[in-house]
């Protein structure tokens, strides 16, 4: 992807950081009108769909590069805006580079960039322009150069207002669906109350993290003290500010606050921004954690919560059975739950919480945990690491271990792979193969309600 040396305009690099605002509207102007009419249209019926609430939306404010709610929660939005006042051209250059032009996320080819006319910028801007109908003084405010330039961010060198739209391919259950992509270095602020409030757009879900600040390399010697301390001073400046413009009491909470329109449904929230939040309704065992597509930690969300008042959901097992029989439970394996399948995947916790000659004999025992160097972290028949991989492949692992032990029923201690992948269960079900019975014993209610129709027994 080509990001610079670019003419479509304020979503560019400008090739002088002292540009005026009107240039920038300017540029924004020239970037729609130089654009092709089959840009603009897809522009247009995009932010229609937006608009009219046809398109669920996921907010996602510091997202960095973290990609994973795209291959998650592709079943609650198909709109990912994604905020990130820190990133430069070359970031987001190489992250995409990374991430979707060699399927290098948790998922693969099954998250991949589709077949697009048009730049990511022209695209995006047409999308704000013609589809989002926003005026010029709201696009200049969603890139405001003013608010960059506070020590809020300024520690990150900054090369320029720059958005882009990408249209992705999420495959799940052999059927590609199109999710997208809306990634703008800007003022989450007004972003948020120009797209969301303004627009009355309703949010399914709002993810808020901190700003990432990477330590700087090759720091000199002598006096390299002098700067580490520097950096940590201006890194406490950064994320105090962050907390007093995003915390529930900061300038954020008072817009959300503010606002008559609904709330939205689910959100994870860094825990130090202080957000009154409703119990989890997904607890993610691995978390959106890890590292981004430039090998930087990112911030770890390990809980989905619900905000305001949220009803859960009516939920019903499959009216029809398949090759192999599902249930899906709330309750923990137990010795005496493990009495009814021939195999167990479960973690280290659960096998030190019940000593090994409480198990019945004959069970064959998972241990799914990290695979570190030997000796295994916990007594078990086999061993797997299912952490991060998506639903399919992790069956199979478990199917392969079965098969060579002739085992046909087993039961698992969370719901492998990842929220969305429900349709991957739904084919599996109907497959024939060495499991004839499988159990899923799922952490949190999210993944009860978005799992309960590839089951045979809701438990």
């Amino acid at each position: 992807m080509n990001t610079q040396g670019t003419s479509t305009g304020f979503f560019s690099p400008p090739d002088h950081a002292q540009d005026t605002a009107s240039q920038s509207v300017d540029d924004a102007q020239g970037a729609v009108d130089g654009v092709g009419e089959e840009v603009k249209q897809e522009g247009v019926k995009l932010g229609e769909g937006i608009l009219r609430g046809s398109n669920k939306v996921l907010f996602y404010v510091a997202s960095r590069f973290d990609w994973q709610p795209l291959h998650r929660f592709s079943h609650l939005a198909d709109v990912f805006v994604y905020v990130e006042p820190t990133a430069t051209t070359q970031d987001i250059t190489n992250a995409l580079e990374a991430a979707f032009r060699t399927g290098a996320t948790a998922v693969g080819d099954a998250l991949k960039k589709a077949e697009a006319v048009g730049n990511p910028e022209a695209r995006c801007s047409a999308l704000v322009s013609d589809g989002l109908k926003l005026k010029e003084d709201d696009l200049y405010q969603l890139f405001d150069v003013n608010w960059i330039s506070k020590p809020l961010v300024a520690a990150r060198q900054r090369d320029g207002r720059y958005g882009f739209l990408l249209n992705l391919q999420r495959t799940v259950g052999g059927q590609p669906k199109t999710i997208w992509l809306i990634y703008l270095v800007g003022c989450p602020l007004n972003i948020y109350q120009k797209l969301f409030i303004e627009k009355k757009i309703a949010l399914e879900m709002l993810i808020i993290g901190v700003p990432h600040r990477p330590y700087p390399e090759n720091i000199p010697q002598p006096g390299g003290h002098i700067l580490e301390e520097a950096f940590a001073e201006e890194n406490d400046r950064l994320l105090n500010g962050w907390r007093q413009t995003f915390s529930w009491d900061g300038q954020f909470g008072q817009l959300i606050r503010a606002h008559s329109g609904p709330m939205p449904s689910l959100a994870a929230i860094a825990s130090e921004l202080g957000w009154p939040v409703n119990p989890a309704r997904y607890n993610l065992p691995v978390g959106l954690d890890g590292l981004d597509a430039l090998d930087m930690p990112y911030f770890m969300f390990t809980g989905i919560s619900t905000l305001g008042h949220y009803q859960c959901p009516l939920v019903e097992p499959a009216h029809k059975p398949g090759q192999r029989h599902v249930t899906i439970t709330r309750k923990h394996i137990t010795p005496q739950s493990a009495r009814s399948v021939e195999a167990i995947v479960v973690g280290p916790d659960t096998l030190r919480k019940f000593q090994g000659d409480r198990w019945p004999d004959n069970l064959l025992t998972i241990l799914d945990a990290p695979i570190l160097p030997e000796p295994a972290p916990e007594p078990g028949d086999d061993h797997l690491d299912l952490r991060n991989k998506p639903l399919r492949a992790s069956l199979q692992a478990i199917e392969d271990i079965c098969a060579a032990q002739g085992k046909t029923s087993v039961a698992v201690h969370l719901l492998p792979g990842f929220e969305d992948e429900v349709e991957d269960l739904l084919v599996w079900r109907q497959e024939a193969g060495q499991i004839k019975r499988i159990v899923f014993h799922v952490a949190c209610n999210g993944h009860y309600f978005d799992y309960a129709r590839a089951a045979d027994v809701l438990d």
